[in-house]
């Protein structure tokens, strides 16, 4: 069954201005009509393998209005009028190549030789090395090159340009690409390629060490933003980053979209974390943002470096803080009752760990099924604290959810209720222990990031 149909009139010396064809086929096999389409416009004619089992159609007539084939679209006037002269005028007027500002040409395409391309070209072999004198022209053929088939300058393509935004023309690094290659299919120089992406195109450092599927530059312009990755959290690499209106494309400061919560360090490769694999800086000194030196795992890009940042010296008093785990007793051993959370006096604040929250009223409740509560109270010459929250009470699907309503849509009521708390009970102060209010999707995709901070309050 013939699920494709190809009608051409090609070959027979043709040129590839000469060739017309028409090719039928299902919508699903648009790839392969368009590869048939495009190699028309080579000079190349379709074959029995191209389109599987063939008929020939019969009685079909073909009118040319012109029978010379070797009458390319871009031939000159002079040569257009020779056609009417003797032909012992033409002949020696034949013997003179007209010089055209670009020559007639064809493209190079995979499994090229001299020879085939002087039949797709429609001239003889010696007019062929005339307009190619390169004396290793047939040794180093490559895909993408353009071979001239009349007189005149060799074609040179237009190289890429910019996008309307000023963000460089790109191209998506694949395996085996060298900027050697590059620049020859987009006919730049590999001095321009270096020069485009120094500094400037995401995890780029030089043309040897070219990072396979990331972009980069083909031409002048701001550098672009590099292909998504999934699972990343920070930094450019982040699914569905666009530039916000404000930034700025000449800092280059890629790096610095989509920070890390709670100013953690951003590495190289889209992940938050206080650890030296994203804390650390190891770029290259000219390299581009996000790109990293050899021998090194990774590289921070934003929030980075672990020093520790003295906002004021130390308190004239120190302090030491510790908190009473009112659910201990539950454990099978290591039990503490609260009148002994403080024998030897060198505690100076308690926390209570920890208080619930009423969700009907947010008021505050105490559990306290092994009575210890009125003894935390009592404990003296220290701050007592009630403290709210923790790991578990902030990210289990059964209260995680009520800190949050607690805090972000009952705040007035809440602290409120808290006030009245600690006047009632005798204590010294609160602790909201969120963790963590700055992190979205702790537990469902999706789950907003909350404004509230940490806060220790004392009477």
């Amino acid at each position: 069954m013939i699920n494709r149909t190809i009608a051409q009139l090609c070959g027979g010396g043709r040129r590839p201005e000469h060739v017309f064809g028409i090719a039928l086929g299902p919508a699903g096999d648009l790839a392969a009509l368009q590869s048939t389409a495009l190699e028309w416009s080579k000079g190349i004619c379709a074959t029995d393998e191209d389109f599987g089992a063939a008929e020939d159609l019969k009685e079909v007539k073909i009118f040319e209005a012109a029978a010379n084939t070797t009458l390319g679209s871009n031939t000159t006037l002079a040569s257009r009028a020779r056609l009417n002269q003797p032909s012992w005028q033409r002949r020696t007027a034949d013997s003179q190549l007209d010089r055209r500002a670009t020559c007639r040409y064809v493209q190079v395409v995979a499994g090229d030789s001299c020879g085939s391309l002087v039949s797709r070209c429609g001239i003889s072999a010696t007019d062929f090395y005339h307009y190619n004198p390169a004396p290793n022209l047939c040794s180093t053929l490559m895909p993408d090159d353009y071979v001239c088939c009349s007189a005149g300058d060799p074609y040179k393509p237009q190289p890429p340009q910019r996008d309307l935004d000023g963000t460089c023309a790109t191209h998506l690094i694949q395996n085996g690409d060298t900027c050697e290659a590059l620049a020859k299919r987009y006919h730049v120089t590999i001095t321009e390629l270096e020069a485009w992406n120094q500094g400037k195109t995401w995890a780029w450092t030089e043309c040897k060490n070219m990072l396979l599927g990331y972009n980069m530059c083909i031409s002048d312009g701001f550098g672009p933003l590099p292909p998504p990755q999934q699972g990343t959290s920070c930094g450019p690499l982040v699914p569905g980053t666009q530039f916000p209106p404000d930034f700025d494309r000449f800092r280059n400061a890629l790096g610095d979209l989509n920070p890390c919560p709670l100013k953690a360090c951003c590495s190289n490769w889209g992940f938050c974390g206080p650890f030296p694999e994203h804390c650390e800086i190891h770029a290259p000194e000219g390299g581009g943002p996000g790109s990293k030196l050899d021998g090194y795992r990774s590289t921070c890009v934003s929030n980075c470096g672990t020093d520790i940042k003295v906002n004021s010296g130390p308190p004239l008093v120190f302090q030491r803080i510790g908190y009473y785990e009112s659910y201990n007793f539950e454990r099978e051993c290591l039990w503490l009752s609260a009148k002994r959370a403080n024998t030897d006096g060198t505690y100076t604040h308690i926390h209570w760990a920890f208080a619930e929250i009423d969700p009907n009223g947010w008021k505050v409740v105490i559990k306290d099924p092994h009575n210890q509560w009125a003894d935390f109270k009592a404990l003296p010459n220290m701050k007592r604290i009630v403290a709210f929250g923790g790991w578990a009470y902030s990210t289990e699907p059964a209260t995680y959810n009520i800190i949050r309503q607690a805090i972000l849509t009952n705040g007035e009521a809440f602290a409120t209720n808290i006030a009245k708390f600690i006047n009632d009970e005798g204590l010294d102060g609160v602790d909201i222990d969120w963790e963590y209010p700055g992190v979205s999707g702790l537990l469902s995709p999706g789950l907003p990031a909350g404004q509230a901070t940490r806060r220790l309050a004392n009477r």
